[in-house]
């Protein structure tokens, strides 16, 4: 079994009361340069992508905020401290920013 500390792990706390949520380990060298390999091969890919279907890609998120509003909201709620009602209201704020950009992007 893998020892969790700081040092080999983010650990996910509740401020509002000091309970462990989660734990996630750290990624290694090679794992890192991977996922940075692969953002730069998906940002070649999507700036090729004309801009329509970019847009019903950021309408499309900003669906599924909306649709797994309650889930993320309770999330930012646990791991930040942050009350229910500015969850929510911050989820719907990131909505609207993905329709804003999708209408003038």
């Amino acid at each position: 079994m893998t020892n969790i500390s700081s040092q080999t792990h983010a650990i996910s706390i509740n401020p509002a009361n000091g309970e462990q949520i989660g734990h996630y380990p750290f990624e290694s060298e090679a794992a890192l340069q991977a996922a940075l390999n692969r953002g730069s091969g998906g940002f070649a890919a999507w700036r090729k992508t004309p801009v329509t279907e970019r847009a019903q890609a950021m309408i499309a998120l900003a669906k599924a905020l909306r649709d797994n509003a309650a889930t993320m909201a309770n999330m930012i709620t646990q791991e930040m401290g942050k009350p229910i009602t500015q969850a929510r209201g911050e989820i719907e704020k990131c909505a609207q920013l993905c329709e804003w950009y999708a209408e003038h992007g």
